[in-house]
């Protein structure tokens, strides 16, 4: 049995598509890794991909590590705002009715702060649902006081 390798557009269109009928799949399977043995011979190329990859792999490490930061702080940032809505609207809900105002700044905040924790759930997997349920409770409690 002999093998070949044809072009697709003769395979798809016919005689028409290509002039060429094929090549020996055994004498062209031999010339590549004959290519790939004198390209490679002396370990240059592999030494190349290998420096190439351990550069990139430096740049994409550097790269996430910043995003790692940045979202961490944004997380902490939106953290300490909701601690400050959920101490206000305690407040407000200790003297008065509940402040509307209040409670959708803080439906907002920890909407934030979820969502901040959830993309950082690799680095704080607790988190998220922590807060996520005192967010709940503390909106909870302001909007519903017990008299």
């Amino acid at each position: 049995m002999h093998r070949y390798y044809t072009c697709v557009r003769r395979a798809k269109r016919g005689k028409d598509g290509c002039p060429s009928k094929g090549w020996p799949a055994d004498a062209l399977e031999a010339f590549v890794v004959d290519r790939i043995r004198s390209v490679t011979a002396d370990g240059e190329l592999a030494g190349d991909v290998a420096g190439r990859l351990t550069t990139r792999i430096a740049e994409r490490r550097t790269t996430a590590m910043g995003r790692r930061r940045a979202r961490n702080a944004a997380a902490d940032r939106a953290e300490r705002e909701v601690g400050r809505l959920v101490d206000s609207l305690a407040d407000a809900t200790a003297e008065h009715a509940p402040n509307a105002v209040l409670v959708g700044e803080l439906d907002v905040a920890g909407a934030t702060v979820v969502r901040l924790l959830t993309a950082l759930a690799v680095d704080r997997p607790v988190d998220a649902r922590t807060f996520a349920k005192r967010h709940r409770t503390a909106v909870a409690a302001a909007t519903n006081p017990r008299r």
